[in-house]
């Protein structure tokens, strides 16, 4: 047997006066939660035919609340709940025991419980990457169980869980069609050493081995026999529809015990492989026995640590929000998928889908990174460089070649494997891949990369402008950046994003069909018509309007979403001093900004898609005091930002104006990138 990896104690406490969430950790292929209890709240994987699937003791989302946006807020936010059970080991009859939880590494979240006086159990959780930094498709769990007593200590102690294996809900606020879940057909299977969970209806399957590793020596020692009997395992069926759309989870309880000599270490490990069938789980998790993957793994991690810290000092705390958001990015959103694709998904956990917009605006944190570790005098910079170009470049294969382009166009919302989910046209999600194209050729010189997806530009290029208005330069829209539906077509921050575009292909120079000249002369048209229809009087004061039908109707508001009307002036749109641009911001950030704006004790930007203040929003008015030079508005934001931040640096959705607590959606990749735009760029 292969000798175990190393146990390492962390040193970096989380802080209980924040809002709680789970502890997430991951390598791309794989991401998860562990909760404060150390036990796995979910396990989730890429999945070729559903996109993500995921081994989880959240009951299956009912198949009747699809169109209930109460109910998709109050299924998310248990999820993320600190009474959420989890699988994994547990010790005694007692549910929970006082935790010290800690993260000293990026995505390898630690829990320590106190099971008695004088003893302790440290939990470490991580998705293990090889020396190659290739991801390894499972997880694993080291548990070290410390006596510093006198004398010799029992200890009873299980493996335990209430799991379903299956697709991820894909529940959202504005849904635009649920997916049919395939039914459940579980199969449980057990030899000595490894207990396997195979749903054979949804293509995936789980091996499970929990052994000692023994005393003095690295050398694992799988427990022999497990103490399965008929009791062990149950299965719990209900329904989640008025058609019968059955679904199950199972409960398995696998008892142990130990006897721990006076002032002795014991220690576990539990080991998670994942496959399409139950005998590629088995050959992933024998791989998950290799020396050094924690290691590896550590060292991976620690490459990013040293690069944020050479370069980032002010204010404290601020180096770890930008590391833990960064990685939250790398090793949870960042989904490998077949043929060298790369698909950005918005989080692991409530909404594992792609959107081009946040998925642009992750890539530019990466950007960011990319920038900072081309200038560290840091020996392994250059190889994390290199992995980056890649990610970036696999990211962009994704964007153009696996995912759907229905009549032309990409919908609201992907699945990994790059089947549109929602068929709903959003006029900024059109650019944003022709942006990271440019932004990506520009950073990193890989025009080769610009002239194999020549032919996807022309096409996309083409659809866009031939939805342009019949005598102006503007062009409609759906939805917001929201999600939400317009009343009026023409949208402020989409119509500058258009012409930001269009700006950014004259420089890259490879479309063929207009030449450099017609693409900046198109796109000086747009600002043209921006100024001459959305540019108007409110309040004795002209602005640019939020929505307009081009007929003389209008609609003021500003949203946390629309980002490219706060990038205007360092996109190059508008000079800094531009008094209509400085107009729209000060209404955005004021009362007057109804349903936008929301008051109160830590008040501020929001979206009327979830009334509260939004941490995007936060980040724009954070990105506005650097362009500012307004040191009392920039301390202020920071001031916000670090007290709004869950207690693993995570930003959620939406928070309370009063009371900081979330109020929506504790897993979002979005704001935490704006954060390392605002900080890296």
């Amino acid at each position: 047997m292969p000798k175990a990896v190393r146990f390492c104690k962390p040193t970096k406490m989380l802080d209980r006066n924040h809002d709680y969430k789970p502890l997430d950790f991951g390598n791309g292929l794989v991401a998860g939660s562990v909760n404060d209890q150390g036990r796995i709240i979910a396990l989730n994987t890429y999945q070729p035919e559903h996109g993500y699937v995921t081994l989880t003791t959240m009951r299956p989302f009912p198949d009747d609340r699809w169109y209930d946006p109460a109910f998709v807020r109050q299924y998310r936010a248990e999820q993320a709940s600190a009474t959420m059970p989890g699988f994994g080991f547990s010790f005694g009859e007692q549910l929970s025991f006082p935790a010290t939880c800690a993260i000293d590494l990026p995505a390898m979240p630690a829990v320590e419980l106190e099971l008695a006086t004088g003893v302790t159990a440290n939990i470490l959780t991580f998705a293990p990457l090889q020396d190659d930094k290739q991801p390894l498709s499972g997880a694993i769990q080291l548990c070290t169980i410390t006596n510093q007593r006198a004398e010799a200590y029992p200890l009873d102690y299980s493996w335990q869980g209430l799991l379903a294996l299956t697709r991820a809900s894909y529940a959202q606020l504005t849904e635009g069609g649920p997916l049919a879940r395939p039914l459940d057909s579980y199969q449980v299977t057990h030899d000595k050493a490894i207990l396997t969970l195979e749903n054979s209806n949804l293509g995936q399957a789980v091996a499970i081995m929990v052994a000692e590793i023994t005393a003095n020596s690295d050398q694992f020692k799988p427990l022999d026999p497990w103490q399965i009997d008929d009791s062990s395992i149950n299965f719990i069926n209900f329904s989640n529809s008025p058609d019968g759309n059955n679904q199950s989870q199972v409960s398995l309880k696998l008892p142990g015990s130990l006897t721990l000599a006076a002032r002795q270490t014991n220690r576990l490990i539990a080991m998670y492989g994942l496959g399409a069938n139950a005998e590629q789980a088995h050959n992933n998790l024998s791989r998950l026995s290799e020396t050094g993957l924690q290691d590896h793994t550590a060292r991976h991690w620690e490459e990013l640590d040293d690069i944020i810290q050479a370069k980032v000092d002010d204010p404290p705390g601020m180096n770890w929000l930008i590391r833990q958001n960064l990685a939250y990015i790398l090793a949870c959103c960042a989904v490998p998928v077949a043929n060298g694709a790369v698909c950005m998904i918005t989080d692991h956990q409530l909404l594992p889908l792609a959107w081009t917009r946040d998925a642009y605006y992750a890539i530019q944190a990466l950007l960011a990174l990319h920038r900072r570790a081309k200038t560290s005098n840091i020996l392994e910079a250059q190889p994390f460089v290199t992995g980056l170009e890649r990610l970036i470049r696999q990211h962009l294969i994704w964007l153009f070649e696996v995912a759907e382009r229905p009549d032309g166009y990409w919908g609201r919302a992907y699945l990994t494997n790059g089947r549109c989910k929602d068929f709903i046209f959003q006029l900024d999600q059109q650019c944003y891949p022709l942006l990271e194209l440019c932004d990506s050729v520009a950073a990193t010189g890989d025009k080769e990369l610009a002239q194999y997806l020549k032919p996807h530009l022309e096409q996309v290029l083409s659809g866009l402008l031939a939805r342009r208005a019949k005598q102006e330069w503007l062009f409609p829209t759906s939805e917001t950046p929201a999600d939400d539906k317009v009343e009026m077509p023409y949208h402020l921050s989409s119509q500058i994003t258009v012409w930001r575009t269009i700006s950014r292909l004259a420089e890259l120079a490879v479309i063929e069909s207009h030449s450099p000249e017609q693409l900046s002369a198109i796109a000086e048209q747009i600002r043209h018509d921006i100024y001459r229809y959305m540019a108007v009087e409110h309040q004795g004061q002209k602005m640019f309007c939020y929505l307009t039908d081009l007929a003389g109707n209008y609609r003021f508001y500003h949203d946390a979403n629309d980002w490219p009307t706060v990038l205007a002036s360092s996109w190059g749109f508008c000079e800094f001093e531009d008094a209509i641009w400085q107009a729209t911001l000060r209404y955005g950030f004021s009362p007057d900004n109804q349903g936008g704006y929301y008051p109160g004790k830590l008040g501020g930007l929001g979206s009327v898609h979830t009334p509260h203040p939004w941490p995007l929003g936060d980040f724009q008015e954070l990105f506005l005091a650097y362009l500012q030079k307004d040191k009392v508005r920039l301390d202020r934001c920071l001031s916000k930002v670090l007290e709004v931040a869950c207690w693993d640096g995570a930003f959620c959705e939406a928070y309370n104006e009063d009371t900081g607590q979330v109020a929506s959606r504790h897993w979002f990749a979005w704001p935490g990138a704006m954060l390392v735009i605002s900080y890296l760029s």
